[in-house]
């Protein structure tokens, strides 16, 4: 176990490796020493975990604020939208002041007269 340190290509990263190979050259058993002291060999490999987890963070950081920003850019225009649906709304139906018109005339004020062809149907229907 402790001769897997020493391989090519195999990395030593919780122990000392060091330490490792004299403790198994002074025993002929396992090396005792692969769960403790964590040595200098794994500190490089650790740095790179952290720079790699650091960066996923950051593209995932990246990928959501674009995301958040598209979704709050999205609400800012369709309200812009709105409020101009609302004034071309405005624009085309144009409310007349008919009290103005009753102040200015008296109290004398009574709706225009029907069409001929609208008294004829309503006097054929009873209804005048």
């Amino acid at each position: 176990m402790c001769a897997d340190c020493h391989l090519p290509g195999t990395l030593c990263m919780w122990t000392d490796c060091t330490t490792c190979f004299e403790s198994c050259v002074s025993t002929a058993g396992e090396c005792g020493c692969l769960g403790g002291g964590a040595g200098e060999a794994g500190l490089p490999l650790l740095f790179i975990m952290g720079l790699i987890v650091l960066g996923l963070f950051t593209i995932i950081g990246i990928f959501y604020s674009v995301l958040v920003a598209t979704m709050v850019g999205q609400r800012i225009w369709q309200r812009h939208y709105h409020i101009l649906a609302k004034r071309m709304l405005t624009k085309e139906y144009v409310v007349e002041d008919v009290d103005g018109e009753e102040m200015a005339e008296g109290n004398n004020w009574s709706p225009p007269s029907l069409p001929p062809e609208h008294v004829q149907q309503l006097k054929s229907l009873g209804l005048l």
